[in-house]
């Protein structure tokens, strides 16, 4: 296969996947409105959550700084919110805060940012809530401050398919979090926000 048909193929493959997901209904301004998956060597794949209200855009473009209608899950995805004119910037959140509520039915799927975690903590699931009256289950999220790693250190978790690092510590200087090679065993399933999945074991590997 020559190299034009093959991007033709990679570009034609990322179309049809964009426009397979459905939008079901229309956002609230704390509601997540796009999901943005910064792939390696590949187009950004964005999951449209739902549509926002008039007067509003939703960004379907990763930003490589986080701004204030913006918060990432991990390496690689971000969430993006409706983001309205003249709407004050969702505050950040307090170590061990309750940031993020997901509910789902049988009809969709909502996500809702209440504060905003920083670069240095990351999202943990910590409490299922499941209602009979409209048969919904609610997932809660909290920020966790993130403590420093040491070299070679279990630092997180990778995605087996999109290879995106889910961190638990913070590498020192020169350091990043990865996994070390293909080699590397399956660490199971895991549970992350917008995933459900088998997940590779990351350490903190010098770059230098």
């Amino acid at each position: 296969m020559s190299v034009v048909k093959l991007l033709f193929y990679l570009l034609s493959f990322e179309i049809s996947v964009c426009l397979s997901i459905s939008i079901k209904s229309r956002c609230d301004l704390s509601e997540v409105c796009n999901v943005i998956h910064n792939r390696y060597w590949l187009p950004n794949l964005i999951e449209k959550q739902c549509m926002c209200p008039a007067n509003t855009i939703c960004p379907s473009t990763y930003s490589k700084r986080e701004k204030p209608f913006t918060m990432s899950i991990n390496s690689r995805t971000q969430m993006q919110l409706c983001r309205p004119t003249n709407a004050s910037p969702i505050q950040m959140c307090l170590d061990q805060e309750l940031s993020v509520l997901q509910k789902r039915t049988s009809k969709r799927i909502e996500t809702k940012i209440i504060c905003r975690c920083s670069r240095r903590s990351f999202l943990k699931f910590y409490a299922k809530v499941t209602n009979r009256r409209d048969k919904s289950i609610t997932f809660k999220y909290r920020c966790v401050g993130m403590p420093p790693c040491h070299s070679d250190q279990l630092c997180g978790y990778a995605r087996s398919d999109l290879g995106f690092v889910y961190q638990r510590c913070t590498c020192r200087e020169g350091y990043n979090c990865v996994t070390k090679s293909s080699a590397d065993t399956l660490n199971g399933k895991m549970h992350q926000l917008f995933y459900n999945g088998t997940v590779y074991p990351s350490y903190c590997v010098s770059y230098l």
